[in-house]
């Protein structure tokens, strides 16, 4: 299994956009979504290819060993290993020493790093899919950057602030303390549930958007593949702060009470989870994100507010 899916080099530019799928290998999306891409300009003449595109597009694969197995994870979560001290340890230590996605992170480090060096940006943008186990639709979630911002509200889903700054050692956080010397921007963009067949066109139209967003493509250039309606000026359907996040301890036996989706309302003191300490209930008025359906994973469910649009400059 490649950890480099393809990548297109259109003519000199400014921008680098490294598209990663499966930092959860149970969710598969985000290589669906690359793979099409590819797949559609591999025949392409390299002239043909410089006038649709400027800059370049590449496309990893984040956790091989648990894709290959289909778990989110085999040892650790992958995407909760980019605290930057720990980042250090894992890049000094033999890979012969390391568990597997520590392994997993010293070689998709060591890519990233290579496809920038090699490409010299000015701008590195890293674009990380995902999907959920609830249904209930699509989400971006920024770094504290304005082009992240920027690229979020453009994809045309809602947008979850706080989340990363809340979770620490994800791959967009890492990458918002600009590692690589070079001018970084990071976004995670939630396609809707595993298994959804939705999915996988939210997450292909949302990487084009970012392309074009990012300059590196024109809609008329992307115009036999992305059809004109999927692309939207208008400011996101909703804005959204990370107000709690439940986490879950070892030995917990946390069981989420079934139903909810990403964006229902829900009402203080309304039952959401069980654990071994008895009842959960919801300590805000506020709308579901993310309720865990799956036996991996430390954190239950996360609960947001709405934020109003003029706050962020609609």
């Amino acid at each position: 299994m490649r950890r480099k899916i393809g990548q297109i080099e259109g003519k000199q530019g400014d921008v680098l956009l490294i598209a990663i799928g499966q930092m959860h290998g149970n969710e598969p999306t985000g290589i669906q979504a690359l793979e099409k891409l590819f797949s559609h300009f591999e025949t392409f003449p390299p002239h043909q290819i410089s006038s649709l595109f400027e800059g370049k597009i590449v496309g990893l694969r984040g956790n091989r060993q648990a894709a290959a197995k289909g778990e989110r994870y085999l040892k650790s979560d992958l995407n909760r290993l980019w605290k930057a001290k720990n980042v250090q340890r894992i890049l000094q230590s033999p890979p012969s020493n390391l568990e597997a996605e520590e392994k997993e992170l010293y070689e998709l480090e060591a890519q990233i790093s290579e496809e920038i060096r090699l490409y010299e940006p000015k701008t590195v943008f890293i674009l990380d899919f995902h999907t959920t186990t609830a249904d209930g639709g699509e989400f971006s979630i920024p770094i504290d950057t304005p082009l992240s911002e920027q690229i979020g509200n453009r994809l045309h889903a809602p947008v979850i602030h706080g989340l990363a700054e809340n979770l620490p050692g994800t791959l967009i956080e890492y990458a918002g303390s600009r590692p690589w010397k070079v001018d970084t921007h990071a976004l995670a963009y939630e396609a809707g549930q595993h298994q959804s067949v939705q999915a996988e066109g939210k997450a292909f139209i949302a990487l084009l958007q970012a392309i074009i967003s990012l300059g590196m493509s024109s809609l008329s250039n992307m115009k036999d593949i992305l059809p004109s309606h999927e692309i939207h000026d208008s400011p996101p359907p909703l804005i959204g702060k990370i107000v709690h996040i439940h986490k879950i301890l070892p030995g917990d036996e946390f069981e989420m009470l079934p139903g909810f989706k990403n964006f229902v309302p829900v009402k203080q003191g309304q039952l959401l989870a069980r654990d071994r300490h008895g009842e959960i209930l919801s300590p805000f008025d506020s709308h579901m994100l993310m309720p865990l359906y799956q036996k991996q994973g430390d954190d239950g469910f996360f609960l947001i507010k709405k934020e109003p649009l003029e706050k962020f400059g609609f």
